[in-house]
């Protein structure tokens, strides 16, 4: 090594990286030339050190004495700023300088603001600190090489070359206090120097122990084996611990012992710690199981509350305590002791609680602004939530389908309790042994029966004049849903208030379904009656709800019957002669029947608690006037319930939207007839007959002879029919309406016409005429039973299955017939109707059929964890689910979404994913119960989504007839439908569903899972792959018998056409949309296709002669379908399909040339690319893609991970 002359700087800064390493083997030279360096450096670090100490002691940490020694930082002396306190740790509220200090006094914790926020401080914390707007670890000199370099390690004993540190870095032997530096780490691998700083007696942490009374105390500090005792201790002392850890101290004098404090010493700093003799004890009620702190100046005394709801606390100060307990997370109230003496104190400290009731299995959440406490599901009735302030909590709570909502005020400490329904219930009770008309309006706090759950607190207010007017029940379904539409082409159509509807249209209103119980009791004379608006355990439902009724009194002519502004209604006409006129309109449509009449004043009678009509919306047109009017006199009303302008008998009134219920002119009632004044019903419109019993009911109720109305009998068969049985009221009493009746075959007519005053009224019951008696004053209304799709409204087959309502039977077991083209009628009426199919329910009612669908559903979902845990226990879960099935508690779990990006038609798809059990489970046993009433009347060539039918069946299918018969393929459409699986009518789906399949329970599972979709059909239901296709299975049958379509075939919702005519195509297409919109509420996308697929040679010799641009305007396409483009001697990939493969496999390859291993996920989707290429002439793809990949190499990589998992 040559020599070199080393100039040494006055101020030396040298840097590790800018030291050469020295190699030399001369002794000399390296005592009169290295050495010197070595020592200067040695100078350099211990000054850099000191420097880094003294910074840290602006932080609060360490502090360094002039000659170099460490010692520990005294609180609130040698900080850079004022020492901030507090009783709990510093939150962002807390104003302070960069690098000042807090103490929370009731943990003995310091922490230092960096600036951003607050850090714990200490000597171990320093690289988490700033300093002075920067990072710490940054000041710090460079011979520290990491954030763990500024931690001072401790130790029994001086360090050796195996303690492993990092340059700069400090060293304290805990036995001496001595300090040592590292200067050398062996370039971090050891060995490691150390050299003593000279500086003994430093760093060690203390404890200054403050004792309260006179005398001189014995104080003792223990950690695990280490134990310090301080005799003679009159006020203070301070301790020097010898480790960190957790330290508890006590005091001992004149056989009294203090309180025993506990320390956690995790830092070179003074601990301060106050002991005292004195004890008083709080005696804390409060719940079981609740954590109870009692705080006073930074003391704090804990304990928790056991049996019987106490808890004692030992105090060891005199003062004023803060008394709170937390359970749950949640803290009480806080209340205050004032402790004086040595004696007991008692104190109560309550929790905020709020205890909901609902049903169990239910998702609920209370919640209050930014707060929120979910419960889902609930394990049983009553959930009971601790809550964390005062204030309006709300509580909501689903299952399935259902929702309740609720709120409470909490204004104090205690325990509130909400009662959520899903169902809500209203009643009134009468009292027929009062000749008053008011009913009693039935409250929540007042109902003998304990089933009313909503209280109504203020009157319906109708309209007077046409004016305004409001009802408590408007915010209440059924009555909310009593709005008004227009029947169209034998379908519900616009609603009114939307565009497109007009009075002057078939306008009717709905009635929805809901749900009634009617209670007798003769002793007191009392009956109740009770309206649900959903399915309510000993309730049912109303046969005459889930209709709509003719708005208006009809009009036209006998055969053309209609519900219509500005006409006269039609009278002169018989019951059987309205009834017949009626059914020309089509399936659906029937003459107003009972059972709708008495569901109507039903809802009346509860909203309005009076059988007095007239007194509560008005006479209505039926004061002495001379004949009927024209229908409409309420149109210009701006409220659907009271009375137009007018004198008050002279003009027209209306309740929710149906007019003159009552006056103008007497109105056929079907469904009902009286032998002997006996009353016999029926709720089955197509058995509708005049003057019999057959088919109908006896109710057991016999009618009184005519006069006023005073009592209505109860029926056991029909307890929501009203029945006078009693006559002698007035025009003022019981219920004020006039009743006629006659021996005989008579029938019904109600309400009364333009002349008959205070007869009139809803009640006004006419059975004394016969079925052919017609009047000048009898006139009819309209009522029809069609699919009410709009959202929010029961399911089709109702709750009550069992029940055999009206609506259900249009639907099980007369479907209606949809109208449909000629061609498509001629088709049908060519095929023989399939009888339907029962009993599958009782199919999935087997064990064997269990298991075998759970292995099914299982395939392919095994690394799945839920699957795996199904299959470890199969039999446990074929016992559940069979439990399950034979009790009907299925119920559908709410979907998950998750939004995925399809490559294949470039754009997003919600994914709706339920659980594998019980769920995933059901759809199988669904699917494979009905596949093969599904697989029968499906079309031959419906592919996507059916085993065996993917797109190899259509690929086969248009190869074959593109390339055996060019004639019948040169031209081409190409359709898709728009949002195919969101715009599914699910109603639509089930009644089509209902005409193959006639058992009702399996038909309610269905139809339960696909109303849970949340709109049409979700995407990932397994059952809703199958009744996707299902549903188009009209419109199949129906493209076949459109002319110019040869071939045919359909992906799912993707519908390809060949044909000879390119008119006849278009011609095609647009009764497609048509059939889509009519007949199944889907559209058409607008970006259909017609193109000619090929030329005939005379053609081709026409298009030679073009000029080049013509001809590339005019050339025939390929027919792209499947992924595939077809030409007559050729296939290729779709261009978007070819540009994927191409991409991947560009990224595949690169890997393999970098030797890079290729992920599992990345090497299956290849091969599945590359698989494609078999079905279309691909030899220069595979050449220049495939074949510098390797297609072993690909299938190498997915056999070993199979094999990986398969492992696992």
């Amino acid at each position: 090594m040559p020599d070199e002359v080393y100039t040494v700087p006055e101020n030396p800064t040298y840097k590790l990286d800018d030291i050469r390493k020295i190699q030399d083997t001369d002794p000399v030279k390296a005592s009169t030339i290295v050495n010197p360096v070595i020592e200067k450096l040695i100078e350099n670090i211990a000054a850099n050190r000191k420097d880094k100490q003294n910074k840290i002691t602006a932080q609060g940490l360490l502090k360094a004495d002039e000659a170099g020694n460490i010692t520990a930082a005294e609180a609130g002396s040698d900080y850079a700023y004022p020492l901030l306190k507090g009783e709990e740790p510093p939150s962002e509220e807390v104003h302070a300088e960069v690098g000042q200090h807090y103490l929370d006094t009731s943990a003995g914790k310091e922490y230092v603001f960096t600036g951003e926020d607050w850090k714990l401080a200490g000597a171990s914390d320093a690289a988490d600190v700033t300093y002075k707007g920067g990072s710490l670890a940054d000041t710090l000199d460079e011979l520290s090489k990491s954030a763990e370099d500024g931690k001072t390690l401790t130790g029994n004993g001086p360090p050796g070359e195996g303690t492993k540190g990092a340059v700069g870095q400090q060293y304290v032997d805990m036995d001496t206090g001595d300090t040592y530096i590292c200067t050398d780490d062996g370039g971090g691998e050891g060995p490691y120097q150390w050299m003593s700083t000279g500086g003994g007696g430093a760093v060690k942490p203390q404890l200054l122990v403050t004792v309260a009374g006179e005398g001189e105390s014995k104080v003792t500090a223990s950690c695990g084996d280490k134990s310090i005792v301080k005799e003679g201790v009159t006020d203070s002392v301070t301790i020097d611990l010898p480790s960190y850890g957790t330290w508890k101290v006590k005091a001992e004098k004149d056989g009294q012992t203090s309180n025993e404090e506990s320390v956690v010493v995790d830092q070179v700093k003074q601990y301060s710690v106050s002991l005292s003799y004195f004890k008083a004890t709080i005696k804390v009620t409060c719940e079981e199981g609740a954590e109870v702190t009692a705080e006073m100046d930074g003391h704090q005394f804990k304990g928790t509350c056991t049996g019987g709801n106490t808890c004692d606390i030992v105090v060891n100060y005199s003062g004023a305590y803060t008394v709170s307990a937390t359970k749950n997370g949640v803290k009480s109230e806080e209340k205050s002791v004032q402790v004086s003496a040595e004696t007991d104190y008692s104190v109560t400290t309550k929790f905020l609680t709020l205890t909901v009731t609902i049903d169990t299995g239910s998702n609920l959440t209370v919640s209050k602004d930014s707060h929120s406490y979910p419960k889902n599901p609930t394990e049983s009735e009553t959930t009971k939530f601790y809550l964390p302030e005062t204030g309006t909590w709300k509580a909501k709570a689903t299952k399935a389908d259902q929702t309740a909502e609720g709120s409470v005020e909490c204004s104090e400490y205690r325990d509130y309790t909400l009662e959520l329904s899903y169902v809500k219930i209203f009643g009134v009770s009468w009292d027929y042994n009062n000749q008053n008309t008011a009913l009693t309006r039935l409250k929540k706090a007042d109902d003998p029966s304990k089933l009313v759950n909503v209280d109504i607190d203020s009157d319906p207010s109708p309209a007077t004049a046409g004016g305004s007017g409001s009802s408590p029940f408007d915010a209440y379904m059924p009555w909310s849903g009593m709005e008004v539409y227009n029947i169209t082409n034998n379908s519900v159509g616009p609603k009114k208030g939307t565009g497109g509807f007009s009075l002057s249209t078939d306008t009717v209103v709905f009635v929805p379904e809901f749900y009634f119980k009617v209670e007798d009791d003769p002793s007191g004379h009392k009956r109740r009656f009770y309206v649900a608006d959903k399915p309510k355990s000993g309730f049912t439902k109303h046969p005459g709800s889930g209709v709509y009724v003719g708005r208006y009194n009809t009009s036209g002519a006998q055969n053309t019957q209609a519900s219509v502004t500005g006409k006269a209604p039609l009278v002169s006409i018989s019951r059987k002669d309205a009834r017949t006129g009626v059914a020309q309109k089509g399936t659906g449509w029937q003459l107003y029947d009972y059972a709708s009449w008495c569901a109507v004043w039903l809802l009346f009678l509860v909203e309005f608690a009076n059988w007095d009509s007239q007194t509560v919306l008005g006479k209505g047109y039926t004061d002495s006037n001379s004949a009927v009017t024209q229908t409409g006199a309420t149109d210009s009303m701006n409220y659907h319930t009271g009375q137009s302008a007018g004198t008050d008998g002279k003009n027209h009134i209306q309740y929710r939207n149906i007019e003159d219920p009552y006056g103008n002119c007497w109105e056929w009632i079907d469904g009902i007839n009286f032998g002997e004044r006996k009353a016999y019903i029926c709720t089955d419109p197509s058995k509708y007959k005049d003057d019999v019993s057959t088919d109908y009911t006896d109710t057991g109720v016999t009618l009184c002879e005519s006069g006023w109305i005073k009592g209505l009998g109860m029926s056991t068969q029909a307890p929501w029919a009203f029945l006078p049985d009693t006559n002698g009221g007035s025009a003022t009493t019981f219920v004020p309406d006039y009743v006629y009746s006659d021996a005989g075959w008579q029938v019904l007519m109600v309400g009364g016409n333009y002349n008959n005053g205070t007869n009139a009224g809803l009640w006004y019951f006419n059975a004394n005429n016969s079925s052919s008696n017609t009047n000048t004053n009898i006139g009819a209304r309209l009522l029809v039973f069609l699919d009410h799709h709009c959202a929010g409204f029961s399911a089709p087959l109702g709750e009550n299955i069992a029940g055999r309502t009206r609506f259900s039977r249009l639907i099980l077991e007369e479907p209606c017939r949809q109208t449909r083209s000629v061609a498509m009628e001629q088709n049908a009426s060519r095929r023989k109707s399939p009888k339907r199919v029962g009993f599958l329910y009782d199919k999935m009612l087997d064990r064997d059929f269990i298991r075998s669908t759970i292995l099914q559903a299982a395939r392919g979902k095994r690394k799945r964890r839920e699957v795996r845990r199904v299959l470890a226990h199969l039999e446990d879960y074929v016992e559940k689910t069979y439990e399950m099935l034979e009790k009907e508690t299925f119920v559908p779990t709410p979907p998950k979404e998750k939004e995925i990006f399809d490559e294949s038609s470039q754009k997003w798809r919600v994914i709706k994913m339920v659980p594998f059990w019980p769920d995933g489970v059901m759809h199988w046993l669904l699917v494979t119960a009905m596949k093969d009433v599904l697989m029968r009347g499906m079309y031959h060539w419906s592919c996507a989504s059916v085993p065996g039918r993917g797109g190899k069946r259509v690929w086969t299918y248009l190869r074959r007839a593109i390339r055996d018969d060019p004639k019948g393929t040169k031209y081409a459409a190409e359709l898709d439908v728009r949002r195919f699986y969101p715009s599914i009518s699910i109603r639509r789906l089930i009644r089509a569903l209902a005409r193959k399949v006639k058992d009702k329970r399996f038909l309610r599972v269905v139809y339960s899972i696909l109303e849970s979709c949340g709109g049409g059909l979700a995407i990932g239901y397994y059952i809703c792959q199958w009744l996707a296709n299902f549903y188009l299975e009209s419109l199949d049958h129906f493209i076949l018998s459109l002319p110019g379509v040869k071939y045919y075939a359909r992906h799912m919702d993707n519908i390809t056409l060949l044909g000879p005519n390119k008119k006849q195509l278009h011609q095609a297409v647009r009764a497609i949309g048509r059939f889509l919109t009519e007949q199944l509420r889907l559209t058409l996308k607008k970006n259909w296709q017609v193109y000619r697929t090929t030329f005939t040679a005379a053609v081709e010799k026409r298009h030679r002669l073009l000029d080049e641009r013509k001809q590339r305007l005019r050339r025939p396409r390929m027919v792209s379908a499947v992924g595939f483009r077809f030409g007559r001697n050729h296939i290729i990939l779709r261009k978007q399909n070819f540009l994927r493969f191409a991409r991947q496999c560009r990224r595949v390859r690169k890997k393999v040339e970098t030797q890079k291993p290729i992920a599992f996920r990345q090497a299956s989707g290849l091969l599945s690319r590359i698989g494609q290429l078999k079905h279309c002439d691909s030899h220069n793809i595979r050449v220049k893609y495939v074949d510098p990949i390797g297609v072993k190499h690909l299938k190498e990589v997915v056999r070993n991970e199979s094999k990986r998992r398969l492992a696992a």
